[in-house]
């Protein structure tokens, strides 16, 4: 049997042991949703550094106090995780005038030698800016950004989070806000969704309900990669 996951990349809502035992063969799409996501990762952090929500929401209660934003050229930006949508992201971000720093212990392509890899999280944490995560989650379920991530990051950082809710610690992150420790964040993951919880307190803090491979375009295009994958299978299997 054949089944293909056609609307994402990770198949970790899947029991791949009992798929496997009952020989169910499981294809996902993995390219499609690439560029989507890397799009949605960089729109939630310009607007997070240009103050665009709030803003927007001022202008229609009519409150037009402004203060200053943030240039993202020139930052110090720190990816976790430089698979197929992190160096997308880096590379999008390397663009725009930003220094890129990654932390990956399974890095498997070759990035710009001006790209600064860093042999541990500890290493990168107290460098970056920003920090945005693109890896798979814990084989164990826990959280990469922590109450010590947290103690050890530069103060101000801003954390981006488009890949797996189980990813950060959303209560260390709250904690983080209020000690400013983090100064904003973008979260389209949460480790509960829908997302009901105390981070939609918090002003300087953007979220989007999961969303950020959903453009039309890339639901095509997953479409199209699923059908492929089943038809491939099926030729597979009869030779």
């Amino acid at each position: 049997m054949i089944w293909s996951k056609a609307v994402g990349v990770g198949t970790d809502n899947i029991d791949v042991n009992t798929a496997e035992k009952h020989r169910i063969q499981i294809l996902n799409t993995p390219e499609a949703p690439g560029l989507a996501v890397a799009e949605h990762t960089l729109a939630i952090l310009l607007a997070l550094l240009k103050k665009i929500p709030q803003y927007n929401q001022q202008m229609r209660d009519g409150n037009y106090a402004v203060g200053p934003g943030l240039t993202l050229s020139g930052k110090n930006i720190g990816i976790i995780g430089l698979g197929r949508i992190g160096y997308r992201v880096a590379t999008m971000f390397a663009a725009l005038g930003c220094t890129i720093h990654y932390y990956d212990p399974y890095i498997r392509s070759s990035p710009p030698s001006e790209w600064i890899l860093h042999s541990s999280l500890d290493a990168l944490v107290n460098t970056v800016d920003i920090v945005s995560l693109h890896t798979a989650p814990q084989k164990d379920g826990s959280a990469i950004l922590d109450k010590l991530f947290f103690t050890k990051c530069k103060k101000g950082i801003i954390v981006i989070n488009t890949a797996r809710g189980s990813l950060i610690d959303e209560k260390a992150l709250a904690d983080a806000l209020d000690a400013g420790i983090v100064s904003t964040a973008g979260l389209d993951v949460f480790s509960t969704e829908p997302y009901k919880g105390e981070l939609l307190k918090y002003f300087q803090v953007i979220v989007t309900p999961h969303v950020a491979s959903n453009t039309i375009e890339s639901r095509q295009q997953m479409e199209m990669d699923a059908v492929e994958h089943i038809i491939n299978a099926k030729r597979r299997m009869t030779q």
